[in-house]
């Protein structure tokens, strides 16, 4: 019998999953995520006889096993984001990036990262602490965690939902327990 495409392992270390809690969860998108493809192109992509060399055999195990990845991790973002019963919906986070030409700064925006996430208005007290402080159009993004969001703040990050961008007033990490992140951010109009 051939090895599997994707180990639990593997699949948390492409998440960024560090606990266990959800592990039966990932193996179950695993399962998932396989049996779809093969709903879509059979499985005759795992039977080493249909291919001309060993290296066309591996070649398509290491596509198939990209494309299991791909899949798990839209599953998980998706369920992840959806806990929080908010509209869920596609984020990019950009940064800042200075330059100079012809001796004069130049201000350019770069994605830097993109994720799915939770959008969520202000309510209650929130809502109206914000309003005192004159902030008008705030959000809070609600996504998973990965290393890559450790890196914001304030004056180097921004985010566009949409069409939409806004500059990031904070980033709440919670207790640090690397599960999700709320980015609070503030509409420019």
């Amino acid at each position: 019998m051939a090895a599997e495409l994707l180990t639990l392992e593997q699949a948390k270390k492409h998440l960024r999953v560090s606990y266990d809690e959800d592990d039966e969860e990932i193996q179950e998108l695993i399962l998932t995520a396989e049996a779809y493809i093969d709903g879509c192109v059979g499985a005759g992509y795992k039977d080493k006889a249909n291919y001309e060399s060993e290296e066309e055999y591996e070649k398509g195990r290491r596509i198939a096993a990209l494309l299991l990845k791909k899949i798990v991790s839209d599953m998980y973002e998706v369920r992840q984001a959806g806990e929080c019963g908010g509209v869920i919906m596609y984020l990019v986070i950009q940064k800042r990036k200075k330059t100079v030409e012809k001796g004069r700064p130049v201000e350019t925006w770069e994605d830097y990262h993109k994720c799915w996430c939770d959008v969520k208005s202000l309510y209650g007290k929130e809502l109206y602490s914000a309003l005192e402080a004159k902030l008008e159009n705030v959000v809070n993004f609600e996504t998973r965690f990965c290393l890559k969001l450790e890196a914001l703040n304030t004056k180097e990050y921004r985010v566009k939902w949409g069409e939409r961008m806004f500059n990031i007033i904070a980033a709440d990490y919670g207790k640090y327990n690397r599960r999700k992140i709320v980015i609070k951010a503030q509409e420019i109009v």
